[in-house]
This record gives structure tokens, C-alpha cells and sequence, in this order.
């Protein structure tokens, strides 16, 4: 963990280094340095290691990153960044089998994942033979979109967790690690009262 944050830090701080084809935004990154190093899968980090553990190395990877940045900026000359670190709620990670984005809850426990595939791609062939389900894609003739089951990792999901639960979730990883604001979604269940 410590070395993956150190890593990161070491790769997204020379990327801020390189210009863009904007001269407003390169002037705003020579400004602001941003880097954001995110983390994923919050709730099942939790659910596997503890919360007490997950904060110390939320504080102590968080001061990996920064001493990190200040290094590989103090190399090139430029200041530190002003923010290092972020929770992200989505993108490509929530396509990873068996982890959730962010820091909420898996919406459900299982869920189908489907993906399309080239029908002349040669990944096409070792899924049908190992017998995933596939069907014709609607919109696109030559590809096949096949599926499977996935659990979505080792938390619970969201209707299990209750509201305060899953807010103080939220208010951890911020005092703990992200330097921006924290974007989640809280699930709750409305209390319906009906008159007889």
C-alpha cells in the first residue's frame, strides 16, 4: 500500500509536469500542481481489514504521497501540489470484478456484468467454449456481448448498511485522506406511515 501510494505519487506528479496543447490550463497546473491519487473500494477495504486499520494507513499513506510530491517537485523545481489526494465515484474502476468504486456501498450484492467483445477476436472463442452466455449485439453486427454473475466484493451492499453508517464512511475518508470534497451517494430506506 505504502509503495503503490509512493508510486503513484511519483508517476502523477511528473505527468503535471508535461504542457497540454491549452496554454489556460497549463497555467492553472503550473499554478496548482493537482495531482489525485484516489482510492477504491473503501467499504471492502473496511470490511476485510477493520476500520482502525484502514484509518492508520489512510494517515500514514497520506503523508507517503505528500512527502513523496514534495520530493519529485522539489526535483523539478516547481512547488508542491495543493491537493494530492481524492476519492473518486466512478469511471473504469467500478468495472473491476468484485470491487466498488469510491467509498459507498455496493448498490447489490450480485450483479450481471456484460461486456462486448469483437466476434473475430480471439477472447470471443476461449469465452463461448468455456460456456459464458453471449448474444448477438443489437447495434453492432460483428459483436457479441457476453455476461456473468459478480459479487460485488466483500461488503455488504448499501440496503444493509444503514444511513449513518454509510455517512460516517464518508466523513472518515475525508478527515483521513482526501484532500477534495468526497462525492457518495447515501442509500436510505423512507419510513412510510400509512393513516387506517
Amino acid at each position: 500500500w505504502y509503495k503503490a501510494c509512493e508510486y503513484a505519487t511519483v508517476y502523477m506528479s511528473t505527468v503535471s509536469l508535461l504542457p497540454t496543447h491549452q496554454p489556460t490550463t497549463n497555467a492553472v497546473v503550473a499554478r496548482n500542481r493537482r495531482i489525485g491519487l484516489g482510492i477504491m473500494n473503501v467499504t471492502g477495504w473496511i470490511a476485510v481489514a477493520g476500520a482502525h486499520n484502514v484509518i492508520k494507513a489512510m494517515r500514514t499513506g497520506y503523508n507517503r504521497v505528500r512527502e513523496t510530491n514534495r520530493w519529485v517537485n522539489g526535483e523539478a523545481g516547481v512547488p508542491e501540489a495543493i491537493r494530492v489526494t481524492t476519492i473518486k465515484p466512478g469511471g473504469t474502476v467500478p468495472k473491476m470484478v468484485g470491487e466498488t468504486s469510491g467509498c459507498g456501498f455496493p448498490t447489490f450484492e450480485f450483479t450481471l456484468m456484460r461486456f462486448k467483445v469483437g466476434k473475430f477476436h480471439p477472447i470471443a472463442k476461449v469465452l463461448m467454449d468455456a460456456g459464458v452466455p453471449y448474444e448477438q449485439d443489437v447495434c453492432e453486427s460483428g459483436t457479441w456481448v457476453f455476461e456473468f454473475p459478480v459479487r460485488q466484493g466483500p461488503s455488504k451492499p448499501a440496503d444493509k448498511a444503514n444511513l449513518y453508517e454509510q455517512a460516517m464512511i464518508v466523513c472518515m475518508v475525508q478527515r483521513e485522506w482526501s484532500d477534495n470534497a468526497v462525492s457518495n451517494t447515501l442509500y436510505f430506506k423512507p419510513r412510510w406511515i400509512f393513516d387506517k
